[in-house]
């Protein structure tokens, strides 16, 4: 029998950050582009080159946005979208949280024998975590999802960029058709519906007044990107 030597194989498997930068790399800590927008303010420059992740979904959200009017027959202003993304997501389609006390809502209310599941593949307590958590870009819940119509089997698939962005601007501009105001939608796309307290404001303000902050900066980003220059340092 013939001698030989073992050799040690290192692993190639991606890291979970490598994973997220091949899919929706963040720019604004990438040390190769920068934006020559000298004509802004710093406070401007400052929000853009840290939310250049928008270069990156443009595409992805553009995309979406044909896919619901031709669906709905109505425009969600592109930087609403973004907006969502930012104050749920910062542009991380990986971003995922539990939510225990909606688990309860839901475990209160849901008889067991709805609650779909596959046998072959996961439990109907995996099923009812993963109705219970948020997923992606919008941060949909697993819940909301399987209202609007998703049928996958793992909730986690909301991960993915254009099935995230579909279902949470499903979700949104079905809000919008509810309410036929966006600030309206907003506050319910974020608290299921547009509640207000005695005040008259929503019980959720913040969360609205936050939408209705970062709006118009994406809306002045997307203005410029048309005669965005990029240079390579």
């Amino acid at each position: 029998m013939g001698m030989f030597t073992r050799r040690k194989v290192e692993s190639t498997a991606p890291t979970v950050d490598e994973i997220v930068s091949d899919s929706c790399r963040d720019l604004s800590t990438s040390d190769n582009v920068v934006f020559n927008m000298g004509h802004l303010s710093k406070e401007s420059n400052k929000f853009y080159n840290s939310n250049l992740w928008l270069i990156t979904l443009q595409p992805h959200v553009r995309a979406v946005k044909r896919r619901i009017f031709t669906e709905y027959g109505i425009h969600i202003p592109e930087e609403y979208i973004y907006a969502i993304i930012k104050a749920e997501s910062n542009g991380n389609p990986w971003a995922i949280r539990y939510e225990p006390n909606f688990y309860q809502w839901l475990k209160a209310r849901v008889a067991s024998k709805t609650i779909r599941q596959d046998k072959a593949a996961i439990s109907r307590a995996t099923e009812m975590n993963a109705r219970s958590t948020s997923f992606g870009l919008m941060q949909v819940m697993g819940q909301t999802a399987r209202e609007e119509g998703f049928t996958s089997v793992f909730m986690t698939e909301l991960c993915n960029i254009d099935i995230g962005l579909y279902y949470g601007c499903k979700h949104l501009i079905r809000k919008y058709n509810r309410y036929n105001n966006w600030d309206k939608a907003f506050a319910a796309y974020n608290a299921g519906s547009a509640r207000y307290k005695s005040s008259g404001k929503f019980v959720n303000q913040p969360y609205v007044d936050k939408i209705k902050y970062y709006a118009p900066r994406f809306k002045e980003l997307l203005k410029d990107l048309d005669g965005l220059n990029t240079t390579e340092v």
